[in-house]
């Protein structure tokens, strides 16, 4: 059993991290895959908007609930999508004190817009959906495709962001409740929220001053909810039943990209899995006399151009190790001639990853 096959067997959750264009999402797939033929009852989750699992998976469309996929007789998958407005929607109706407050929030502009537009929410919204999952208790391994490496940081670090957002005091800062008689007066006001909801006002046109105002008082309400959920967010990332792997592909560019995001996790001490090199070109292993035949054949400048790619490849690929150290396991998985796009391509995969 090689360490990745160990990782299924032992961890809950399986993080997937990387590029935009290096596969990740079909390498989550794969993996998802595995840990169904092994016996895990598995359910990959993807919140990537290119919505690529699907077509991967064989499934016409996503919905926000858990869709089997049949892999072969008696061995099923579970695969879904990301809804992030109706995640959202749901954590305000979990927390809100009454149905009335929920109500409130749920039709408020600002709220609306916040659900859908603002960075971080799909992020945090993700992670609150590994939660769920994680305590419904269903499944054996939950496997994440997270969104391009441009947007992981937002991923890894939503639950601080929505914490310091929700924290007391910065909503005191916007609002003191001087309530009279439960009415919202421009003196609720402290000089510095009000200077900041004329200056929305102003720029925007759209008279928000009053919707931003009711949004935050009703927001108060759910605090104590909302902070606790996000601390157990911050506890699923470094919990010992979590990894993270991290895909890259050859490329010098996407290689440094892998690197930095390598050492961002290191930093924030979540566990790293492994290190998985996608579309690796295959040496071709000539000997003299085979090169010395081949050279004045027409199309050998093409299989010497190959050749050379792959050395390159090779040397980029020693870099990488030089740097992650033999403490993180590194996989190489081949370019393939053709697209992977279903469940025996997902198969083929495996069989580098789980030799």
């Amino acid at each position: 059993m090689n360490h990745l096959h160990s990782l299924i067997q032992n961890k809950k959750m399986i993080i997937v991290m990387g590029s935009g264009g290096v596969g990740k999402t079909t390498t989550a797939a794969a993996i998802a895959v595995q840990a169904a033929l092994l016996g895990k009852k598995t359910i990959v989750l993807t919140i990537d908007p290119a919505k690529r699992l699907a077509t991967t998976l064989g499934i016409n469309r996503f919905t926000h609930t858990p869709k089997e996929v049949s892999i072969e007789k008696n061995i099923k998958l579970s695969a879904m999508m990301l809804d992030t407005k109706e995640t959202f929607d749901a954590l305000i109706q979990k927390y809100a004190p009454s149905k009335e407050v929920a109500q409130k929030i749920l039709t408020n502009p600002i709220y609306q817009f916040l659900s859908t537009m603002m960075a971080g929410t799909q992020e945090y919204m993700a992670l609150e959906k590994l939660y769920e999952l994680n305590e419904g208790q269903k499944y054996d391994t939950i496997v994440l495709d997270t969104p391009p490496a441009k947007h992981a940081l937002n991923f890894l670090e939503a639950p601080d962001r929505l914490a310091h957002f929700l924290d007391e005091n910065i909503l005191k800062w916007f609002l003191k409740p001087y309530l009279k008689a439960g009415t919202f007066s421009l003196k609720m006001l402290t000089s510095g929220s009000h200077l900041v909801f004329k200056l929305i006002e102003m720029l925007t046109g759209l008279h928000v001053l009053y919707e931003l105002s009711e949004f935050l008082l009703n927001l108060q309400s759910l605090y104590g909810g909302f902070r606790e959920r996000t601390l157990k967010a911050q506890e699923i990332l470094k919990s010992s039943q979590t990894t993270f792997l991290v895909v890259t592909n050859p490329e010098r560019a996407v290689f440094e990209q892998a690197l930095e995001l390598h050492k961002r996790l290191s930093q924030l001490r979540v566990s790293l899995g492994g290190l998985l090199v996608n579309r690796v070109t295959t040496e071709m292993p000539w000997t003299s006399q085979e090169k010395q035949i081949l050279t004045p054949l027409p199309f050998f400048s093409a299989l010497h151009a190959y050749q050379k790619l792959a050395e390159r490849e090779k040397e980029q690929i020693q870099k990488i190790k030089n740097v992650i150290g033999k403490t993180l396991p590194l996989y190489e998985i081949p370019f393939f001639d053709d697209d992977i796009h279903d469940i025996k391509g997902l198969r083929l995969i495996n069989q580098y990853l789980f030799p």
